[in-house]
């Protein structure tokens, strides 16, 4: 990997920046998915229970990710909780304390679901170091293959496999962030089921039409 100078990092010796990118990503892609929830709340005309009680957890998801690099930024989440907690207590049913109850379980799942789907893009950095573990396998492989065709064939094989099996491997788990960690943000099994409009009724002339 010395012939070509590296373009951004040399994965195996810059591992957390390799990890942190996609990561920093996952976060963009999931707030842009709860957005887009907000976006059909108001199409739906419900746009008052998302303001309530969704777009609160956008600004408090991420003042509690960003208080893990700089502490300042966990004072942000008190106004996002105190504006979850108000939401909850004007959608929820029952006594004070009953409602807040409520609200928090359900902030305490959607908070947890957020983390580890967080966590889950770590695993396209992963990939990365994966290939680079790999590719260097390949390359002592080769090192002791015990001659120059020796090499070549080494290199090709391994290269094959590594295509193949990483191919197999990312469409599997990039399609499943999408689908899973980002879809759901905003796709419901709601709606109205399909029903295609009946054939219209053929029915000929009984009558013989008169000649004219």
């Amino acid at each position: 990997e010395d012939l070509l100078p590296a373009l951004w990092l040399h994965p195996l010796a810059h591992p957390i920046p390799l990890l942190a990118v996609p990561l920093v990503g996952g976060v963009l892609l999931l707030v842009a998915g709860m957005a887009l929830s907000g976006l059909e709340a108001h199409w739906r005309g419900t746009a008052h229970h998302w303001w309530h009680l969704e777009a609160p957890k956008i600004p408090l998801y991420l003042a509690l990710l960003g208080s893990l690099f700089y502490a300042d930024a966990a004072a942000l989440a008190a106004p996002a909780l105190l504006w979850y907690l108000y939401g909850a207590c004007r959608v929820h049913e029952g006594s004070l304390a009953a409602r807040i109850t409520i609200g928090l379980g359900e902030l305490l799942e959607h908070l947890f679901q957020l983390a580890v789907n967080t966590l889950s893009f770590a695993r396209v950095g992963a990939f990365a170091l994966a290939h680079a573990g790999l590719s260097e396998a390949v390359g002592g492989l080769a090192d002791v293959a015990g001659g120059p065709l020796g090499a070549v064939l080494v290199y090709v094989v391994g290269n094959v496999v590594i295509i193949a099996l990483e191919g197999l491997v990312v469409s599997i788990q990039t399609t499943r962030l999408i689908l899973f960690e980002f879809f759901i943000r905003f796709l419901q099994g709601e709606g109205r089921p399909f029903q295609a409009l009946p054939a219209p009724s053929y029915q000929p002339d009984r009558e013989p039409r008169s000649q004219t």
